[in-house]
């Protein structure tokens, strides 16, 4: 009955080793040194330190036979001799390494959770905050723009500075109240560009424009804001020409992607600067998951601004 109890005494001593070495991997050297990339520092103290604990429980195995005057069993340790003692010794060693090694696997799955979402969090707040600096940076040049044609207007019509200004106030309503939003119906944006056309329209009489959609674009959510700079670029390269021109803007959404082409005088309309901060703006929201060129050879023998985006 003694020798049971002495025997549960050794292997509830043998189970606090093993728990000792579990608790320091994983709450000392883990966390100072492993997450914080010191992996020389940390191999080390944990090869040191297991190898620490398997004398320290080979220690523990030989006082129990030594105290208590019992013969080693045929499992025990000094059983062996020689060179099966050294392999005994080895795979005990190389035993611990890999529990401790496994159950410090814990701890490093639920940093690294933990540490993903930390990222994904960041990433989304800088993303957000790239996006609200380049929305930023277009409604006040946008407005100015308007302000200063309709400003030229005024003095010659004040009909048509009239007509303008009410246009102007459905931009507005619309930059004060949907631009607000993290996305937007792409028929929203659609009506958005239609009162921006009209009032380029008023500016510049020569110029004329078309609207035409493709796909359900009454449920498919874009950034708002999106495609105005897009359109304001094309119409700019036409009235630097200072002929006549029709603005032909296509939308297409499907399952897929979803597409904006507007005609434009100049091939190499995407070389120029001012494009910069609508690439900048694409590659924060999409990533790779979009094209932007211009396509030369339409039917209409113009080249065309085309922007398509994966869904």
């Amino acid at each position: 009955m003694e020798n049971s109890k002495n025997l549960y005494s050794f292997t509830l001593i043998i189970l606090l080793t093993y728990l000792c070495e579990g608790y320091f991997n994983m709450y000392v050297l883990i966390p100072r040194y492993l997450i914080k990339e010191k992996y020389r520092s940390y191999f080390s103290l944990f090869f040191l330190m297991v190898l620490l604990f398997v004398f320290l429980q080979y220690s523990v195995e030989y006082l129990f036979f030594r105290w208590h005057n019992v013969e080693p069993g045929i499992y025990s340790f000094f059983k062996s001799s020689g060179s099966s003692f050294l392999l005994e010794f080895l795979a005990s060693y190389f035993v611990d390494c890999i529990a401790i090694l496994g159950a410090g696997m814990i701890v490093l799955l639920k940093y690294w959770l933990i540490k993903g979402k930390q990222k994904s969090l960041l990433e989304k707040v800088h993303m957000q905050t790239e996006v609200e600096k380049l929305k930023e940076q277009v409604n006040p040049e946008f407005l100015f723009t308007i302000l200063h044609k309709m400003g030229d207007v005024t003095i010659d019509d004040q009909q048509r500075a009239s007509d303008m200004l009410l246009e102007l106030s459905e931009l507005l309503r619309y930059q004060l109240y949907d631009s607000n939003r993290e996305k937007v119906l792409i028929n929203a944006e659609i009506n958005f560009i239609t009162n921006y056309l009209r009032i380029e329209k008023l500016y510049y009489q020569k110029m004329d424009f078309t609207i035409s959609k493709t796909g359900d674009v009454q449920r498919v959510l874009v950034p708002p804001l999106f495609f105005l700079p897009l359109v304001q670029y094309a119409v700019k390269d036409f009235q630097e020409k200072g002929d006549s021109f029709c603005m032909n803007i296509h939308f297409r959404s499907t399952a897929d992607f979803i597409s904006f082409s507007c005609n434009c005088y100049s091939t190499e309309l995407l070389e120029s600067t001012d494009f910069d901060k609508v690439k900048q703006r694409l590659y924060t929201l999409y990533k790779d998951r979009y094209q932007l060129k211009v396509i030369s050879g339409q039917e209409d023998g113009q080249p065309a601004l085309y922007l398509q985006i994966d869904i």
